[in-house]
């Protein structure tokens, strides 16, 4: 599975989505292979503005154990900084 996570900068995670990756079973994909998957993080309006850390996180889903992904291969993979702006009045 996969695990899109939302971080504030004291390191505490907000937000998550979790789900399978893609339709195709992970078994059936092949070494090297890119795959490409629309995710979404439902945002609480009453989220603290200021910056956040965007990160996935592949797991086994039988044992919530965390997979190396990223350039570091570690569990955690930063995909972008997102900043969150106060609501309009």
């Amino acid at each position: 599975s996969l695990s899109l996570r939302l971080y504030d900068s004291a390191g505490v995670q907000v937000p998550h989505a979790d789900g399978p990756p893609d339709v195709t079973p992970t078994r059936a994909w092949t070494a090297g292979e890119t795959r490409q998957q629309i995710a979404a993080i439902p945002i609480r309006a009453n989220t603290p503005p200021g910056s956040y850390s965007l990160q996935v996180i592949a797991y086994r889903q039988d044992d919530a154990q965390a997979l190396p992904v990223g350039p570091n291969a570690s569990g955690a993979w930063e995909i972008s900084k997102v900043e969150i702006t106060p609501p309009n009045p």
